[in-house]
């Protein structure tokens, strides 16, 4: 017994034994897949619906002009013998303007990472391959956020400054989109959807409406980092630098209420030129709205084959036409079915057809594809739901793969704005492209550049495109104002 003994006791070859001389830590390797998990969302549903589905027009130079027609020569009429032939009128005609917006990023890997990290052992994938192919999901996934936007930029406002400190800045919705003053009054549903277009990393910046840039007293840094996103409080952690925590007090005039938060190229910006200030491409949010929208584009009063910027007033069209004021120029106003600012309301189906019916009246659009939050989503297969028949008793059956409207296909999209659902006619829309997303190297410039003195390389990507509409009132409906 006292051999047993021991044998049981002695240390032997075990594989609990973590020991600097164990045969566990020295001998036994590691299973590794040959896989990388990739736990971000790179959903982008309505981007590569636009992308992939709607007419591409290569263009090139300055501005994107085409001419649009309205209203009718009068010089008709019926009348009786001996009557007057009628007058001649004729046609109206005015200049749609539009212009491509430039994309770029840039990924940067040291020479020891480069030259050792390869994947005969030493790493999952190669750096190289890694960054870039995530760098172009990254960039997709910003395109399916701004698909949704105005092409003002905003990726939200602030809506409140010194909270914790002086630390944390709480944020609401762009402004400009349609209903989002009734998103913000307090409805339970929508708590800290303000936050949803922030990620922690990302390097931001705060303007003015009309392009001031919020700086320091001191100078240099004046973008920041987003280090947390709490949609309980519905407020942004930045940080100056990326360890530094904000303090508001170092602002010659700090962030205030409706002031923009907007994407930075570097730490430090001295205007809003490497800012995503207004330099968004045009999304639904400015296609489906009765306003004029903030986008850097401005109206064109000089003339045939002209444009116009617009960075710094408040001033602001659609496409180089002012229609919001002007009541004769109803095809450049979206068509909205709200709740004309008096709050949320219940989706039904009577409220969706409503708008569609609407959409088909005024301009006859040719509305093929309906856009919702998920929370609408939801609230929409809550209505159909008590319309399923089940027949068979023994095999109950839940959920659905497919819903549709009238026949169109209803699609969620996470980035789209909460408390509206989207009826979009993609057929009058255009995607406008100068160059498609590509490495930014010309001719003989290398794809890679080496830093001067440091042994570390950088590539970059550049795209140059835009949304458009032929006519805006023909794009389809938006209903809005709705609970969730």
């Amino acid at each position: 017994m006292a051999g047993i003994t021991a044998v049981e006791s002695a240390p032997g070859v075990a594989f609990t034994d973590t020991g600097a001389s164990s045969f566990q830590s020295n001998a036994v390797t590691n299973f590794f897949l040959p896989i990388l998990a990739d736990a971000r969302n790179n959903s982008t549903v309505l981007w590569n619906h636009i992308k992939d589905g709607v007419f591409t027009l290569d263009t090139s130079g300055r501005y994107i002009i085409w001419p649009v027609q309205y209203g009718r020569n009068t010089g008709h009429n019926s009348l009786h013998p001996g009557g007057s032939i009628p007058l001649p009128a004729s046609e109206q005609y005015r200049t749609y303007t539009s212009e491509t917006r430039t994309a770029m990023a840039r990924i940067k890997v040291d020479g020891e990472t480069l030259r050792r990290a390869k994947t005969n052992g030493g790493a999952f994938v190669t750096a190289v391959m890694r960054e870039a192919d995530s760098m172009v999901d990254n960039i997709t996934v910003d395109m399916a956020r701004q698909i949704h936007n105005d092409g003002s930029g905003r990726m939200g406002e602030v809506r409140t400054t010194g909270i914790a400190g002086d630390t944390v800045i709480q944020v609401k919705f762009n402004s400009a989109i349609e209903g989002a003053a009734s998103l913000m009054s307090g409805a339970t549903a929508l708590v800290g959807k303000p936050t949803m277009y922030f990620e922690v990393g990302d390097r931001v910046a705060f303007l003015s409406a009309t392009g001031t840039l919020r700086a320091l007293t001191s100078g240099g840094q004046n973008a920041f980092y987003v280090t947390a996103v709490t949609p309980t409080t519905i407020s942004i952690d930045v940080t100056q630098g990326t360890t530094t925590a904000m303090d508001l007090t170092v602002f010659a005039t700090k962030p205030t209420a409706s002031d923009w938060i907007v994407r930075a190229s570097n730490e430090v910006i001295t205007d809003y030129n490497s800012s995503a200030y207004r330099a968004e491409i045009m999304g639904v949010g400015g296609m489906l709205s009765d306003a004029n929208v903030a986008d850097g584009l401005g109206v064109s009063t000089a003339g045939q084959q002209t444009g116009a910027q617009n960075q710094t007033s408040s001033a602001t069209g659609f496409q180089g036409i002012d229609g919001a004021v002007a009541t004769a120029l109803t095809f450049n106003v979206g068509i909205v079915n709200d709740n004309g600012g008096s709050g949320l309301r219940a989706l039904t189906e009577a409220l969706m057809q409503q708008t569609v019916s609407d959409a088909e009246e005024i301009n006859n659009a040719n509305i093929d594809l309906c856009v919702m939050p998920y929370g609408t989503y939801n609230s929409f297969v809550k209505l159909v739901l008590p319309d399923r028949r089940f027949n068979n008793t023994t095999d109950l059956k839940g959920g659905h793969k497919t819903i549709d409207f009238n026949g169109l296909p209803v699609i969620k999209d996470r980035f789209c704005y909460p408390g509206r659902v989207m009826f979009l006619a993609t057929d009058i829309m255009r995607r406008f492209t100068v160059q498609p997303l590509q490495p930014l190297a010309y001719q003989g410039v290398p794809t890679w550049e080496r830093l001067r003195d440091i042994d570390a390389y950088w590539t970059g990507w550049v795209g140059s495109e835009n949304i458009g509409t032929l006519v805006r009132n023909k794009t389809g409906a938006l209903l809005t104002e709705l609970n969730a």
